[in-house]
């Protein structure tokens, strides 16, 4: 691992994870020789090039091992950002500190008050640390679930810019925080196209270890399937009109990629009863569906089977 031995933090965890033994790497008790994992991945190649040169180690013990990496590293980072968050000039600094103390004793109008004189400010400042400061709130309100009210007005005059270039720019965090402020600048994000699901899977595809993205996209996907059934045995839904034949496949094609997400996280007997769930009935929905005689209902397609609901 000689290109990661001048980074500290990151060199003991990775050491602290791994084993060597005569030069070579263990990961999920297979040993293979080096490069090492990061080393493949920080060459520009993806986790299934790397699983294609080493068959032997399969995608979870190397997912768990990013995962667990991610972990810690951000345990580390955690404990220094009291120090980050000096890279604002002191008096945008008493500003921020001001508007989050307005805020959290509801006292409205001057926390908005404030809160433009700080907006106001940050934009003067050289982008960069613009940049630096929408990165740590961000992190602190949405990985940390700090209690910081970000009003539209900061998230569309400083934060929203930074994020949208971030994004495109293939940085995983950036797309999933855009996720989470959907509902403040939905208008802004529809208009381009961009939609809160999209915006996960968007994260999960820029960074398949982001363990923050996989369980929104596992919390969507149950929402959507519980929604999907909750008008059994009159039918299932999609969206607000009941599943087409195609619309069916597409659930089960989305209940298999749920199903992926949640072996990753390692919460399968957790969720084990809902996907059998959901997988009876879009799968029975679909079978009823490809009858000559639908019109009886799907109700009577169930009782026909001696299943008139679920059974786990």
């Amino acid at each position: 691992m000689s290109g990661l031995k001048a980074v500290g933090p990151l060199y003991r965890i990775i050491n602290s994870l791994s084993s060597y033994h005569g030069g070579r790497l263990v990961i999920g008790g297979v040993e293979i020789s080096e490069p090492s994992l990061l080393e493949y991945l920080e060459s520009g190649a993806s986790i299934d090039d790397y699983l294609a040169a080493f068959p032997a180690i399969d995608r979870p013990a190397v997912v768990g091992f990013l995962d667990e990496v991610r972990r810690r590293l951000v345990s580390e980072l955690i404990q220094v950002l009291p120090l980050i968050h000096r890279i604002l000039p002191d008096y945008l600094e008493t500003l921020w500190q001001k508007y989050v103390r307005l805020e959290d004793e509801c006292m409205r109008e001057s926390a908005r008050k404030t809160l433009i004189e700080f907006c106001d400010g940050i934009t003067t400042l050289d982008p960069r640390i613009r940049e630096r400061w929408v990165v740590e709130v961000c992190t602190e309100v949405y990985d940390q679930n700090r209690d910081i009210k970000l009003r539209e007005h900061v998230i569309r005059g400083v934060i929203l810019p930074v994020l949208l270039r971030r994004s495109s720019e293939g940085d995983a965090r950036a797309s999933r925080w855009l996720a989470q402020m959907f509902p403040i600048v939905r208008s802004t994000l529809v208009e381009l196209g961009i939609y809160p699901t999209r915006l996960k899977q968007l994260s999960l595809q820029q960074d398949p270890t982001y363990s923050l993205a996989r369980r929104d996209l596992i919390d969507d996907y149950a929402e959507m399937f519980d929604f999907s059934i909750h008008e059994v045995p009159a039918g299932v839904l999609y969206g607000m009109n009941g599943a087409s034949k195609p619309q069916c496949e597409e659930l089960i094609k989305d209940l298999d990629h749920l199903e992926e997400l949640v072996a990753l996280e390692g919460i399968q007997q957790e969720y084990a009863e809902r996907i059998a769930e959901w997988r009876y009935y879009f799968t029975t929905y679909l079978q009823y569906l490809k009858t000559d005689t639908p019109r009886s209902g799907y109700g009577v397609f169930l009782s026909a089977r001696r299943e008139r609901y679920f059974e786990p």
